[in-house]
């Protein structure tokens, strides 16, 4: 016995000794957002049912799914949507695809290298009721190959540069023997970053993004924006964005957006608005929600979309336009969790004659909509 818990003893010592510069373990998250239409109807069409947004990656019964990790100065994070009903039955395929991903490094708190096809939103301001801005113009890489450096010199300061790497289908080995450049010049952004805490954090990067073998840049953006918290309870954000990939026809793109928090009461308000030399629209919102009892609340949405083009509604979606009218009931859990039952109606907006090859109305803009809409989100 007494040499058994010697033995015992060793192991705890060597043990403690070895593991004790041991990493921690790292944090594990998820979240899914998925939108069930189980009746919607476009002017006198026949009703129909489906699911939502329209813009996504796939069609049918569609879900995001995002993992991500986060260790010891490294970590990953990773979309996937599946979509379709073919996930199961003889020689069915399963209609699936990443929508983004990365993996990170840091280097103490100096540096970070990220390097993936990532959605990079921490040098961007979204609307606080849509949620818009998961774009081009407003986001550094809304999904883009591409390798990235941050740098921290100082608190509250981000540096960060990168390149961006099209995918054309091959391997570097194929674009090599091929002889196809990487057109590195017309393929990066800067962007930065810097936080007053209490007050405000400010955003601005510029990018040019070109097709791999290609000799220009094919989208060309400047972009600032901030988030304004100085006054408790209210933020206020903003984003202003320059797209001058075409020298003759700037597009300029705008948003504010306000949320008052008084108790149990919560109120937000944003406006946008999208303009080049041919075409000028706007659309506004307003949103009211009342905590009932936790988790129950009720709300409704009001707002106008002038259907000639910045597309609003249903995150930038343009799947409606015009007068909104949108009460709704909500159930919020914790971690951001929420399922929300609501009725939608909105008019229609006829645009103007006016065109432009930047800022086009969607496809169902000019039509009165009317759904039920079940929007639920779960997360960890």
């Amino acid at each position: 016995m007494k040499k058994a818990l010697f033995v015992l003893l060793a192991l705890f010592l060597v043990g403690a000794f070895a593991f004790a510069d041991a990493p921690k373990a790292g944090s594990f998250h998820a979240w899914n957002r998925g939108v069930f239409i189980p009746y919607i109807q476009y002017g006198s069409n026949t009703a129909s049912a489906g699911w939502a947004p329209g813009w996504d990656t796939n069609p049918g019964i569609d879900q995001e799914w995002t993992f991500s990790y986060d260790g010891n100065n490294y970590g990953f994070s990773a979309t996937v949507e599946w979509g379709g009903d073919s996930f199961f039955g003889a020689g069915s395929t399963p209609s699936t695809a990443y929508s983004w991903f990365d993996t990170y490094y840091n280097f103490g708190k100096f540096a970070q290298i990220m390097i993936g096809k990532p959605r990079i939103t921490q040098f961007s301001q979204f609307s606080p009721i849509e949620g818009v801005g998961i774009s081009g113009w407003n986001n550094v890489a809304p999904s883009d190959f591409l390798a990235m450096l941050q740098l921290y010199p100082t608190s509250g300061a981000v540096l960060a540069g990168g390149l961006y790497l099209p995918q054309n289908g091959s391997s570097a080995f194929q674009n090599a023997n091929a002889g196809v450049g990487p057109n590195l010049g017309n393929n990066w952004f800067l962007a930065a970053q810097y936080a007053l805490p209490n007050m405000a954090t400010v955003n601005a990067f510029v990018k040019f993004q070109g097709a791999l073998g290609g000799t220009t840049a094919t989208t060309k953006v400047f972009n600032v924006n901030a988030n304004i918290s100085a006054v408790p309870n209210i933020p206020i954000v903003f984003w202003y964005a320059a797209d001058f990939t075409d020298s003759n026809n700037l597009v300029n793109h705008g948003m504010i957006g306000v949320t008052d928090t008084m108790g149990p009461l919560m109120v937000k308000v944003e406006g946008a608005l999208a303009m080049d030399t041919k075409v000028t629209s706007f659309a506004a919102q307003g949103e009211v929600q009342y905590a009932v009892a936790d988790p129950y609340g009720v709300g409704i949405q009001l707002g106008y979309d002038d259907g000639n083009g910045v597309s609003w509604f249903d995150w930038g979606s343009g799947d409606w336009a015009g007068l909104e009218i949108y009460p709704y009931v909500i159930a919020n859990y914790d971690n951001g969790s929420r399922i929300r039952l609501g009725f939608l109606y909105a008019t229609g907006a006829t645009p103007g004659s006016a065109t432009s090859a930047v800022i086009t109305p969607g496809p169902n803009q000019k039509n009165a909509t009317t759904a039920l809409v079940v929007d639920y989100i779960w997360s960890f």
